[in-house]
């Protein structure tokens, strides 16, 4: 619908219906759509009881656009809680209007229009009864530090929480800020970008919170809580000397970290330097086990704390292939339980005696898993076409790990169709025990034994399909050592001892692509 055309509707209305109107929401069907300055006056002039608007088209870019809509909103005396999507109309507010306003939302595409960046932190002052103030901009044309500092600086004693969407944190993080005040000071500082993947160092959080906050008079002399929800990369650099933000940090009452990422460049000692500054977190994701991290829940519930061992020395740190035969009993047992299929992509291991001359010369494990490929692709049913599609992505055994510490090879496959893997980890099963025994079909199986089964016998061979993969399957076991370490010596020493048995980890052998020069 055009903008301007809501105006037919407010003029055709029986007489005294818009008058009894509080809340009005002027919708647009695009982005780019505008609404005359004329068309809004006529809109509001029928409603003078209104106290929430809710306004989606943009304003006219022209001066003369900006003078008729501030006379329109100038009629407004009731008017208390404003939502936009165009922060140009904030400049035809007026004192007045601006001054009775307790609630301010802006959403737009465009930040930089006329003199709107320039100018939000007076406008913001101004609004002397402003108790919730949201600002979100899009990612071409987001706030910046600079911005932040000003907007925090500006805000009115009135002003309870805060909401700046999309500012620059480091090289790779887009964050959301929360603040909350009381009396004129801040109260509580929230750095959002949870979904983030990439992380930000000690360096940079520290060079952010400086420069948004330390300058600002809106900081007391103590902050109630620092909250980080993002991960806190540790790479291997040095934390800041001297760090910026260390008259920030000694100032709250409370630091909360959601996560920290520990790549493969990260050792123990920068975990734990990372935590005695910012507190441990409730994520601890590493990687050395590998390209993929493995993320742990530290924190602990009250009910788990409870039921907590009694205070006591820890106990030695589990020997890496402790901690790999325990995974690896737990792809078994999620085998035997239920073999699921519900993605496309899956695990079969392999153990038992057959396997143990392979993997004692990775050569002959090559050639061994390059056959079983070969014959699994040429045994495997041509899969049904996806729904809407005339072709079919076909799965196949793409790669494998070999795990020479617990005498098994995991087998990966994927690739196809979510539906076709139950029936592509059957004639891969049936393949293996073939190749287990060659020129005995009956005791390989000869195609009749299902997919989640597997078979020892006189083939020395178990051949278990599984869709809960090794990593998992290790975040699992780390898990479990970590509940059961509650309790037992202090914070930083159960955090050491985790860091430890995951650095055993390092140098594990890598998964072994079957067709390196794809994609």
């Amino acid at each position: 619908m055009d903008p301007d055309a809501a105006l037919v509707l407010f003029a055709g209305a029986p007489p005294g219906t818009c008058s009894r109107i509080t809340k009005l929401e002027l919708c647009s069907t695009g982005t780019a759509d505008e609404m005359s300055a004329a068309a809004l006056s006529g809109i509001l002039r029928s409603v003078p009881q209104l106290q929430e608007l809710d306004l989606c088209p943009a304003l006219a870019d022209s001066s003369l656009a900006r003078a008729l809509a501030s006379v329109a909103f100038s009629q407004m005396r009731q008017l208390t809680q404003l939502s936009l999507e165009d922060f140009a109309w904030l400049l035809c507010l007026g004192d007045r209007l601006a001054a009775q306003i307790t609630s301010l939302n802006v959403s737009s595409h465009c930040l930089a229009r006329g003199a709107v960046a320039r100018d939000l932190p007076g406008l913001v002052s101004g609004m002397t009864a402003l108790r919730s103030l949201t600002l979100r901009t899009a990612m071409d044309d987001q706030l910046t530090t600079s911005n932040a500092r000003q907007l925090v600086d500006a805000v009115p004693p009135s002003l309870e929480h805060m909401e700046l969407y999309r500012l620059p944190l480091g090289t790779d993080l887009d964050v959301t800020v929360y603040c909350g005040f009381s009396g004129g000071l801040l109260t509580s500082f929230h750095v959002d970008d949870a979904m983030s993947d990439e992380g930000v160092t000690h360096a940079g959080l520290s060079a952010f919170l400086a420069a948004v906050l330390l300058p600002s008079p809106k900081l007391g002399p103590r902050l109630g809580l620092l909250h980080l929800e993002l991960p806190l990369l540790v790479d291997g650099a040095p934390p800041p000397s001297p760090d910026p933000a260390t008259g920030l940090y000694g100032r709250c009452d409370a630091i909360k970290l959601w996560k920290v990422t520990c790549n493969a460049e990260g050792r123990p000692d920068d975990v734990l330097a990372a935590v005695q500054r910012f507190g441990q977190p409730q994520l601890l994701s590493h990687y050395a086990t590998g390209q993929y991290g493995v993320a742990l829940q530290l924190s602990t519930r009250p009910a788990e704390a409870a039921s907590a061992m009694p205070p006591a020395q820890l106990p030695p740190v589990p020997r890496p292939a402790t901690v790999v035969a325990r995974a690896v009993e737990r792809m078994a047992a999620a085998a035997a339980a239920d073999p699921g299929f519900r993605h496309s992509s899956t695990a079969i291991l392999l153990r038992g005696s057959s396997v143990r001359p392979l993997l004692a010369v990775p050569t002959a494990l090559h050639v061994w898993v390059a056959q079983l490929a070969a014959e699994t692709a040429a045994r495997a049913p041509a899969p049904a076409p996806a729904q809407g599609s005339r072709s079919s992505r076909r799965s196949r055994l793409h790669s494998y790990l070999p795990l020479p510490i617990t005498r098994a090879v995991v087998l990966y496959c994927g690739g196809g169709e979510a539906a076709e893997a139950r029936a592509f980890a059957q004639v891969a099963v049936d393949a293996a025990l073939r190749l287990a025994a060659p020129g005995d079909e009956e005791e390989a199986g000869g195609g009749g034994r299902g997919a989640g089964e597997g078979s020892t016998g006189l083939l020395g061979l178990e051949v278990l399909p599984t869709q809960l993969f090794l990593l998992p399957a290790m975040a699992e076991v780390l898990q479990s050592l970590w509940a059961d370490v509650q309790g037992r010596g202090s914070e930083r020493e159960r955090l050491a001892w985790l860091l430890e048995a995951w650095e055993g980890l390092r140098g594990m052998p890598e998964t072994i692509d079957l067709y390196p020069h794809e994609g």
